[in-house]
């Protein structure tokens, strides 16, 4: 049963961790990527439609595929999103990334929610969802706590500069 309450904790915090944690090193990507502000911030607004998007697409193919198939295929395209952020030394390659770390964040939030509705009982269904959102609430937290600690570093890797 833990795992089945870590499993649902990091699906709903994922969606929150990608959306946060760039934030903060906005000024650093725009410097990295010498382009202008309004080009980086669409790092955030083209995630946020595609991640919209991908909420509904997720819990139709949720439907038909399997729930928990979908939610782990999706923690692999957000993952393998995160790679190609890691790895961009463009901005378009850096938006590709962010569009697949959408794609896989989506799923997240409503596939939690629906797994929970199914395998819990009403009662236990609400500390399960309370349980689920105080983790990810806390997590949310945590990170935005020190977020801007990590963002203000300035890592120097051979071959890309500063990111």
């Amino acid at each position: 049963m833990l795992r089945i309450y870590l499993y649902l904790i990091l699906a709903a915090s994922v969606s929150a961790l990608a959306t946060d944690m760039i934030v903060p090193a906005l000024p650093l990507l725009q410097k990295a990527f010498t382009t202008d502000y309004s080009a980086i911030q669409l790092t955030i607004s083209g995630f946020l439609v595609i991640y919209a998007a991908s909420q509904l697409l997720s819990g139709f193919l949720g439907e038909k595929l399997g729930k928990l198939r979908v939610l782990t295929a999706s923690f692999l395209l957000f993952l393998a999103g995160s790679l190609l952020c890691f790895m961009s030394d463009s901005l378009m390659m850096l938006l590709a990334g962010r569009a697949l770390q959408a794609l896989g964040a989506g799923a997240g939030p409503v596939l939690s929610k629906a797994i929970a509705k199914e395998t819990f009982s009403p009662l236990t269904l609400k500390r399960a969802l309370s349980f689920r959102q105080r983790g990810s609430s806390s997590y949310c937290a945590a990170g935005r706590r020190r977020t801007p600690r990590l963002s203000e570093l300035e890592f120097d890797i051979p071959g890309y500069g500063p990111v």
